[in-house]
Order: structure tokens, then sequence, then C-alpha cells
């Protein structure tokens, strides 16, 4: 695909960059430890990041959007693991073009890259406090939306039309959490606002009990439903 003519995410089969504007073939990326399970793409128009989850529960990430390289801060072109910060296992991977996160095999839910939103930078929309202008998250960091529902079994980020939001589907009782820059009817409250960052069980009205995160696309949010 399309790539930056300086420096590249893809590699060749030697675990050297290819640069160029395009990569009009495959390129095989060995996964450093076992097979892939997962792999998404992050970042902005040339400057795209992989976030990789391993079939043994090991989160990679290699590529041009230092937000997401997690620890390793800067660029990088080969797969650089990103480890649990107790030692745990991945389980599911999400990211955006800045924001990545995560949940370990107990089903909690750790957070990185760029915290800010693009018209409320005055606001944390991991850690949901004021007066955390455009912190940046090194290291995989974790996060407790609702007490009584810190486990999930699913976790989606998405990028709208202004700003990141968040879902999660709680392990207590599948329901539908959500916060972020959400907008019109993603937080199924009823409520046409721009903004709102707390943490919320979205309204449910039909007593299904969620099961799987597929997609957002802007304001539309795609979900299994358990049995369906």
């Amino acid at each position: 695909g399309a790539d930056d003519a300086n420096q590249s995410s893809a590699m060749n089969a030697s675990g050297n960059p290819v640069n160029g504007w395009t990569n009009a073939y495959f390129q095989e990326v060995t996964c450093p430890a076992g097979n892939w399970a997962k792999v998404l793409i992050g970042g902005k128009a040339f400057e795209p990041c992989f976030i990789a989850l391993t079939a043994s529960g090991d989160i990679y990430t290699w590529g041009k959007s230092a937000y997401l390289q997690g620890m390793h801060g800067t660029r990088s072109f080969t797969p650089r693991r990103v480890p649990h910060p107790s030692g745990k296992l991945w389980r599911k991977i999400t990211c955006t073009d800045s924001v990545a996160a995560a949940l370990d095999s107990d089903g909690d839910l750790f957070v990185w890259g760029k915290n800010n939103s693009r018209g409320m930078r005055q606001y944390d929309y991991f850690l949901n406090a004021n007066n955390r202008y455009n912190a940046t998250l090194d290291v995989p960091t974790r996060i407790i939306p609702l007490a009584e529902k810190r486990h999930f079994d699913d976790i989606l980020v998405a990028d709208n039309s202004t700003g990141a939001t968040f879902y999660g589907i709680a392990k207590l009782d599948q329901s539908l959490i959500s916060w972020g820059n959400a907008r019109y009817h993603v937080r199924g409250d009823g409520r046409h606002r721009r903004s709102d960052f707390s943490y919320k069980t979205v309204t449910n009205k039909t007593g299904i009990r969620f099961s799987e995160l597929f997609d957002c696309f802007l304001d539309t949010l795609s979900l299994r439903g358990a049995g369906q």
C-alpha cells in the first residue's frame, strides 16, 4: 500500500524497512513469538502504525505513530513488544489514529496514546478528569470507568467526526458502557450532544445482553447480542 518515501512501516523479508511511496506486493511480517491472532492499523495518512495481538497473548507494535508505540515512544519499523504492567497476558486490542486500548486476561482495561480530544483539550477522557491538557500516556495504564463494572468482555475505541469514543461490554451484566467525545445516538440515551466524557451505561430498551463489539463508523455502532 501507500507509504512515505523517507521512512516506511513495511518491512522486507530481512526485517529492513521498505522505502517508497507504494509497495504493490505483499510483505510478510514475521511474528516474534508464535502466530498473529489480530492485527490493526492505526495512525494518520502516510504515518501508519500496526498493533498486533499474538495467539499467546502478547502485544507488538511497529510503524510511524509514536503515540501508538506504547512504552517505546520512538518510531520502530520492527515489531516491539508492549508488556503488561503486571506481566499478565493480553486478550483484546483496539486503536484509532492516536489512541490504543487493550483488555488483559482478567478483563481489566488499559489505555495509552495521545490523551486529548480535538475540541475539548482541557478534558482527560482516559481518566475522566479535568485539567490534564494534551496528556499522553506512554505505557498501558489501567482505567476503571465504573467501580461496579471494572471488568470487560470486549472493548472498542472509535474515531468519529469530533474525536475518540470508547465502548465497553461489561463482564458483570453484558451491558454497554460508553465515554469520550460521543455524538448523536451512539450514546443511546436520546440526547444529541457533541461531547460527553462521563462514564455511562448506554440505555438498552431491548433487554439484550451484548457479547461482541464489531465496529463504529462515524456515529453508527454495530455489535452482537448474546446468543445472536
